[in-house]
């Protein structure tokens, strides 16, 4: 705005220049057509000055004339009878004629006086015309000259003037910048020691729990030790996809509960062992896969898929959804309805961050395609432990 704002004014500079210098010549030459309209004026009085003088000029040879005649009469009256009267006449003749020479080039002195002054009243006319329009021209370009280097001279002290204060202006945001990632870093350790602060408290406050329910289990006559032996710790339950679905492809899901069971026989008397520590609900009836879900705190679903018991868990259970990306895009809009969960997103990024179960093993069908594909310990056992503490503080 600034550059914009200098280049208007020197433009508006320029412009007023221009009609200053074309005023300056208006006048000059008004004043010439003056002076060349007031010139007659002065030759007439030049020329009257000029008749004056050849007229006292002329008045004079007449007085000499006349006297130089008077003189030859007398010294002929004067002189010895025997000069004639044809002398006489002759050196009268001579006068005249002298006289009359002196009167021509009198004249003529007086028409060369007169054209001499026309000549150089005119040429002097011209002349100081010439001058006085030169002299104005220079000047005038002077002053153009002058207005031009002033303002290069103005142009060059305001970018000078921007370029010193973009340099400061970079300085102040370095400075800024350095500070900020100071803040940044001196805020980020403060929350890294509260966050491991409130951990602690947390894991203190588990274990006085764990302590308590200890104590009150121990209160009521039963071993804590072979309560513990007992349990069964992880439940991975497969939905039915026909349950879902027809189509085999989309909303696949699959349950992981970690809810502590206290009895060895739970759910066996309708849940089949696969012999890898798991078990399957696909032969429960729909009633009792409901009653089942009601104890589940944590579930994953495996490939991104969407189950409708999803909708019949717990309200702040937590939900660890895996699976590919363009399951992700294709059925987020979905995850929008379920809203009493504690949602926890992870993408499968490669092959080696997950296994098939071993009855689809050997299929030739893509990866995408089976429901079954559990993520390996270490990607699953990050996010299950993620996932106890989110619930472990919100339940707090």
């Amino acid at each position: 705005m600034r550059n914009e704002f200098t280049s208007k004014q020197h433009q508006t500079e320029v412009v007023n220049f221009h009609e200053y210098s074309n005023r300056r010549q208006k006048e000059l030459a008004k004043r010439h057509a003056l002076s060349q309209k007031q010139f007659p004026k002065n030759i007439k009085l030049k020329q009257a000055d000029i008749k004056r003088q050849h007229k006292e000029a002329y008045n004079t040879q007449t007085r000499q004339y006349k006297a130089l005649k008077e003189k030859t009469r007398l010294d002929y009256s004067h002189a010895s009878t025997n000069s004639s009267r044809e002398e006489l006449d002759i050196k009268l003749k001579t006068l005249k004629d002298e006289q009359r020479r002196k009167f021509d080039s009198l004249y003529q002195r007086y028409e060369e006086t007169i054209q001499k002054m026309l000549d150089q009243q005119n040429f002097k006319l011209n002349t100081d015309q010439e001058r006085e329009r030169t002299t104005l021209k220079a000047i005038l370009d002077e002053d153009q000259r002058t207005l031009l280097s002033l303002q290069e001279e103005s142009r060059h002290r305001m970018e000078q003037q921007h370029s010193d204060e973009r340099k400061q202006l970079e300085r102040n945001i370095e400075e800024r910048l350095i500070e900020l990632n100071k803040q940044m870093e001196q805020e980020l350790t403060a929350y890294n020691e509260d966050r491991t602060l409130q951990f602690a408290l947390l894991l203190e406050k588990q274990r006085r729990e764990l302590s308590q329910i200890d104590s009150e289990i121990t209160n009521l006559g039963i071993n804590v030790a072979d309560l513990a032996e007992s349990m069964q710790d992880i439940h991975i339950f497969t939905t039915n996809s026909n349950v879902n679905t027809p189509s085999n492809n989309n909303n696949r899901a699959s349950m992981i509960s970690l809810q502590h069971s206290y009895s060895s026989n739970s759910f066996v008397t309708n849940t089949t062992n696969n012999g890898n520590g798991t078990t399957s609900h696909k032969n429960l009836t729909i009633t009792q896969q409901l009653q089942l879900f009601q104890t589940v705190t944590i579930a994953i679903s495996p490939c991104g898929g969407i189950s409708m018991f999803f909708f019949f868990l717990p309200r702040q259970s937590a939900l660890i959804v895996t699976g590919y990306p363009y399951l992700a895009r294709l059925e987020a809009p979905l995850w929008d309805y379920i809203t009493h969960l504690h949602i926890m997103h992870y993408q499968i990024q490669s092959k080696d961050e997950f296994i098939l179960r071993p009855e689809h093993a050997g299929l030739p069908l893509p990866l995408r395609n089976y429901a079954d594909i559990i993520l390996k310990t270490e990607k699953l056992f990050p996010l299950i432990d993620k996932a106890i503490i989110a619930s472990a503080m919100k339940s707090s």
